[in-house]
């Protein structure tokens, strides 16, 4: 087993709660509600009457055996936000947190986006891969009437789907490749670290890490081979960060004013480099990474970013062109307008 290296690491995780934790609209998911009744050779046009003015908890539907199924879940994004990432770009504002948080655990195992106006955007594609948590005990709903508070219309009065104890169970699969890589450069639009930070992050990297290696990669059987600037971290990095992910796990606690759900356990699994599922996985092994890349040539590399600038400096140039085209013309529109102010005020 150790010596084969490792494509993907996938977790299952079961958390244990008590009623419902995430909600859809007043008249629920009548999209996907319609669409399964079709599949499932029903009438949707019973669904109407069926979902107004219900609060119906989030669900998939299946269509199993020409029956409806519905599944009561947490839906991905969800589970994503109760594991946590930044979202306030003001942490872009001074240097030295912004280059302290892009050489995170966060940050490299959960990914980013900050847009910065003038400037490319900084991102980093999460390598995690998330399933909605669905309801595997099969808790029993009920239809209860309620009320809202404040001025009374038709949607004062509406009912909500309540239920009791429940069991959830979802997955995250990492891309143990994509989590090796930090691509560093503007070739294929997903620079994940700015240009003024590069070497200060590298840095840091190197000191938690130890030989991150810089130079350029490409994708392994991709159809185009031109490479990549980026920092490559060493297996122990990447062993690191999956470990330190799945402790992050066992911490959720999604809780609400009169429901949760929490972990309950985890059970771990593994692809290897030849596609077998290695199950009951073990974390503190020395496992190596199947990676998707191989060294490029940096010679192509550098005609590709040369053309990449030249677009860049024309498009920003084109931009800054239109802003003061536009500052021209409400300029002159101002001036006319008061013109005619005038004019019209001494007649």
């Amino acid at each position: 087993m150790l010596n084969k290296n490792i494509k993907s690491i996938t977790f299952k995780v079961t958390l244990n709660g008590e009623g419902g934790i995430n909600w859809e609209g007043s008249n629920g998911n009548k999209e996907a509600f319609v669409k399964a009744m079709k599949d499932a050779g029903m009438d949707p046009n019973v669904t109407a009457q069926y979902v107004k003015n219900i609060k119906w908890h989030k669900a998939n539907y299946y269509n199993r055996d020409g029956k409806l199924v519905r599944v009561l879940k947490i839906s991905a994004d969800c589970i994503r936000h109760q594991m946590g990432c930044v979202k306030n770009s003001t942490i872009t504002l001074i240097d030295s947190i912004w280059a302290e948080y892009l050489a995170s655990n966060e940050a490299l195992v959960r990914g980013y986006l900050f847009p910065k106006e003038g400037d490319t955007t900084t991102k980093r594609k999460s390598p995690l891969s998330v399933t909605d948590a669905e309801e595997t005990s099969g808790a029993v709903s009920m239809i209860e009437s309620k009320s809202a508070s404040g001025v009374r219309n038709d949607t004062s009065y509406f009912q909500q789907e309540t239920f009791g104890k429940t069991v959830w169970e979802f997955e995250v699969t990492i891309n143990l490749s994509e989590l090796q890589f930090i691509p560093v450069s503007d070739i294929f639009d997903r620079r994940a670290i700015p240009r003024n930070l590069e070497n200060v992050v590298l840095g840091k990297l190197r000191n938690l890490y130890g030989d991150v290696k810089d130079g350029y990669y490409a994708m392994k059987n991709a159809s185009v081979d031109t490479p990549e600037y980026g920092y490559m971290l060493p297996n122990s990095a990447v062993r690191s960060l999956v470990a330190w992910y799945a402790e992050t796990l066992k911490d959720i606690n999604i809780t609400k004013a009169t429901s949760y759900a929490k972990f309950a356990s985890m059970t771990v699994s593994a692809l290897d480099e030849d596609n077998n599922v290695v199950e009951n996985f073990d974390l503190g092994s020395e496992y190596g990474v199947c990676s998707q890349y191989v060294e490029g040539d940096k010679g192509k590399y550098e005609i590709a970013k040369a053309e990449v600038e030249r677009q860049l400096a024309e498009s920003n140039k084109a931009a800054k062109d239109a802003k003061k085209k536009a500052e021209r013309e409400a300029k002159k529109a101002k001036k006319e307008a008061e013109e005619k102010a005038a004019t019209e005020e001494s007649a």
